[in-house]
């Protein structure tokens, strides 16, 4: 017996011992009282142990509702400010209205990230980490002057120079900008901690395939936000399914729009 943390309830005997739930004992008493010939009830003494499961397997069963409802939403509002693409330089030099002295900090911007992003490298890996800069360029800025038709030509650069090595090329005519992948995957994710995991881990290996994030500042970024947002959602399911009232209640605060962004890192 627990004292006072315990609950009882009554029920028949047949069967009652072999169909008790884990985590109680069984004990059968007098229905009537000890002279009464009615058959005897069962108690059954439900532990803390016990109770404290039934609680996370009702937590869990909500979580899991939830995101089955609203995974697309809670990820789209846990990452709608984020950017898939870089700051658009290149229009500023198309634009006649744009002075002069604008334009040219501008290109002198648009130089300096491409030689972080491309700068250090050689050979076949130089083309390929161009074409995967250029999949970082918003559709306005990858048809302006400077970038129009740069990336088929890459491409067939790419796949020239690696048949001159003697090695397989890659696949490069996807586009290989890693959080529009991301976005694609969280959207057919099976909607458990376990799979956001998968697709979390995904994404990383994909951006440290792509140019080496330590020298972008674009993708460091983009790496250091991803990783923490998803690590603190995660951490959230995990504890709502543990029957955490708040994690459950920001999990539905993002489902609703109510909170975006960080405010998942910052509060869990």
């Amino acid at each position: 017996m627990i004292g006072l943390t315990t609950s009882y309830f009554t029920a028949p005997t047949l069967g009652a011992a072999a169909t008790a739930p884990q985590g109680t004992s069984v004990k059968a008493v007098p229905a009537g009282g000890s002279s009464s010939t009615e058959p005897p009830a069962v108690i059954l003494d439900l532990s803390e142990e016990f109770l404290a499961e039934a609680a996370r397997s009702t937590s869990g069963a909500r979580v899991d509702a939830l995101l089955g409802s609203d995974l697309t939403a809670i990820t789209r509002n846990l990452f709608g400010d984020v950017s898939p693409y870089r700051e658009n330089l290149a229009t500023k030099l198309d634009d006649p209205s744009v002075p002069r002295e604008e334009k040219m900090a501008a290109s002198k911007a648009m130089v300096d990230r491409e030689q972080a992003a491309w700068g250090h490298l050689k050979g076949s890996a130089r083309v390929k980490a161009q074409i995967q800069y250029l999949d970082t360029l918003s559709p306005e800025e990858i048809n302006s002057d400077r970038y129009r038709g740069r990336r088929a030509l890459l491409v067939g650069t790419y796949n020239q120079m690696m048949a001159n090595e003697g090695r397989p090329a890659e696949d490069l005519t996807q586009t290989q900008n890693a959080l529009l992948a991301l976005f694609e995957a969280l959207d057919v994710a099976e909607p458990n901690a376990d799979a956001l995991r998968e697709v979390h881990a995904r994404f990383e290996s994909r951006l440290a395939a792509s140019e080496d994030p330590r020298t972008d500042p674009f993708l460091k970024e983009l790496a250091e936000t991803v990783h923490r947002r998803m690590d603190s959602f995660i951490a959230a399911i995990d504890a709502a399914k543990a029957g955490d009232a708040a994690a459950l209640a920001q999990l539905q605060d993002f489902a609703g729009g109510a909170v975006s962004g960080d405010a998942v890192a910052s509060s869990t």
